[in-house]
């Protein structure tokens, strides 16, 4: 008599009973009982001592059956986890991805062109006259406004 399991033969004759059986005790008999142990451990890990072994769980789902509904619609929405990445959404598009995987070679340049540099009212550039004016003030003054007696050659920064 063979066995066949999802159509491959697992023995077909008794020697082939005898080899499948004797690989199946080597198999256990390899594994310690500490091992055991804490795989189980593992296993049932902080779970409740009312709730620790498989057949307790199954009772409390067969007498909770809004529970159980729960619990699958739990477990149908899981993220599987994908070899090489953290278990989060995947919120990039295929062409984002692409974009970003040519930045490894992304090299910042020791300085910029002033031409990047937009002015505003809060930022200008300083002319070459206003910096010489800077250099050949009298007087630097600081402060929310103006002070009286001002000269052509002071300097006011004004500070917010």
């Amino acid at each position: 008599m063979a066995v066949i399991i999802n159509g491959t033969p697992i023995w077909q004759t008794a020697q082939d009973n005898e080899a499948f059986l004797n690989g199946i005790y080597d198999r256990i008999t390899s594994v310690s009982f500490e091992t055991v142990r804490d795989a189980i451990a593992q296993l049932v890990g902080n779970a409740p001592e009312a709730l620790d072994t498989i057949e307790e769980l199954a009772h409390m789902l067969l007498e909770h059956a809004d529970m159980y509904e729960t619990f699958v619609v739990a477990l149908s929405s899981k993220v599987d986890k994908i070899a090489g990445k953290q278990l989060s959404s995947n919120d990039f598009s295929d062409d984002e991805k692409i974009k970003l995987s040519g930045l490894f070679n992304y090299i910042h340049p020791a300085s910029h062109s002033a031409a990047m540099i937009t002015e505003t009212s809060d930022k200008k550039f300083v002319t070459d006259n206003e910096r010489q004016k800077i250099a050949e003030a009298a007087r630097v003054r600081r402060g929310k406004t103006m002070p009286a007696g001002m000269e052509d050659t002071d300097l006011f920064i004004k500070e917010e």
